[in-house]
């Protein structure tokens, strides 16, 4: 379980490296990358660079998937890749999924993670149309205009899954309590 963990935040860092990943198509320092990724899939938040203005939608979309591999965990990920791709599940992969999610028994394990997955997309769902409800209803002076439509539910679908872990836009700073 912690080579996969491992594996996927290697994975991440790698594709975050590549210029396509920022804004500016630079290539970023793996140290950087590497940080970004482990924050993601350890679902932390905590970033070196700023989510919204360094990475492109490419890379807020691979910071994206790995927090939701993070937030899902590593195996109930891999068991629904293997569904997606229409595989059966094996003996092997059902005990360990069922080590994962500390599930009592090995049968009806394929039914409990659909169930998982569709409970967290049916949240995170409901959480982005919320939020693209109170966007929407804030700023109607950008009706008709298609691009910042689509940027603005992108927006609403990450925030959703990163809730304040990541935000897109920087945060100003706290207010001095002195």
């Amino acid at each position: 379980m912690i080579l996969g963990f491992a594996g996927v935040i290697l994975l991440g860092a790698l594709v975050l490296m590549l210029p396509i990943a920022t804004v500016q198509r630079v290539w970023t320092p793996f140290h950087e990358a590497l940080f970004t990724s482990t924050s993601a899939v350890c679902v932390t938040g905590l970033v070196v660079q700023d989510t919204g203005s360094y990475w492109s939608a490419f890379g807020q979309t691979v910071i994206l998937l790995l927090i939701q591999i993070g937030g899902l965990g590593v195996i109930t990920g891999a068991v629904t890749f293997l569904m997606l791709a229409g595989r059966n599940i094996t003996l092997k992969e059902r005990s360990a999924m069922q080590d994962a999610i500390s599930a009592p028994a090995v049968g009806g394990i394929v039914r409990l993670t659909r169930f998982i997955l569709k409970g967290t997309f049916l949240v995170e769902m409901v959480g982005a149309l919320a939020l693209l409800n109170l966007r929407t209803g804030t700023q109607k002076q950008q009706h008709g205009r298609r691009r910042q439509k689509r940027e603005g539910a992108f927006r609403c679908c990450f925030h959703s899954r990163s809730f304040q872990n990541f935000p897109l836009r920087p945060e100003p700073p706290p207010p001095d309590s002195l």
